[in-house]
């Protein structure tokens, strides 16, 4: 007997619909996290994620290869880490509730801050750096260059008086 089964045809990506429904969000998720774990550690990713999570490596390599869903607890693990800021901006992206765009207005005010510290402290080890390299003023009573383009001070007019007029 010899014939075309009906049910292949029906069931042609079968593997992703079971896993995850019809519902494509749930391997929309998991690509995202693990496109930022990729983007955060290019090397030895799986084993980064699984530290975090407390997952194991195999389990990790499956969420990556879209085999299994990332549970919630691993999600909640990695927005909690130190990198948390990072996979919830991934994970929100496409979102646009207000409370996110308030949320990442005061992420940016926050990222503009720290660069501002950070300039302020390399600008005053400049400062304090300069300092000590300065010249000291007796070393600079002797410097003819800088003397050298300083206008020599005013002299005033010595005429002389002759008789009580001035010339």
């Amino acid at each position: 007997m010899t014939g075309i089964s009906v049910t292949t045809g029906n069931c042609a990506n079968s593997g992703t619909e079971q896993r995850f429904g019809k519902s494509r969000t749930n391997l929309r998720t998991n690509s995202v996290v693990m496109l930022q774990a990729h983007a955060l550690w290019p090397v030895k990713t799986a084993a980064r994620v699984a530290e975090i999570t407390g997952y194991s490596s195999r389990a990790v390599e499956n969420w990556d290869a879209e085999r299994a869903r990332i549970p919630g607890d691993a999600i909640a693990s990695l927005l909690q880490s130190e990198w948390g800021r990072e996979f919830l901006a991934a994970v929100m992206e496409q979102a646009q509730p207000r409370w996110w765009i308030k949320l990442k207005a005061f992420f940016n005010a926050i990222d503009v801050m720290t660069m501002q510290r950070i300039t302020r402290r390399k600008l005053k080890e400049a400062l304090d750096a300069d300092q000590y390299l300065a010249p000291s003023a007796a070393q600079m009573f002797q410097d003819e260059e800088f003397y050298g383009a300083q206008p020599s001070p005013a002299r005033p007019r010595h005429n002389a008086v002759v008789r009580g007029k001035i010339r």
